[in-house]
């Protein structure tokens, strides 16, 4: 069984399709059983969204990235 810190170390191996089916079926698994994990997976697909849809994604400075982190947390607390 898999623990909160795996999916968050894998979490991008995960979106981005880079797991075998025995790690995805494990992954999919906690998931299933825990709602942090859930949400931590919710939210960092949004980011990887809203990274994607920026303009000049090779010139992002730190205090972008922060802003972005922060407009996603904000709208998920509001939903």
């Amino acid at each position: 069984m898999l623990t909160c810190r795996n999916i968050m170390e894998g979490g991008s191996d995960y979106v981005d399709g880079q797991m075998t089916s025995n790690q995805r079926i494990s992954f999919r698994i906690h998931l299933l059983l825990c709602s942090n994990c859930r949400r931590f997976m919710n939210n960092f697909r949004t980011t990887i969204s809203y990274v994607k849809a920026l303009p000049d994604q090779d010139k992002l400075s730190e205090e972008k990235i922060n802003e972005i982190v922060q407009a996603v947390i904000q709208k998920k607390t509001e939903s």
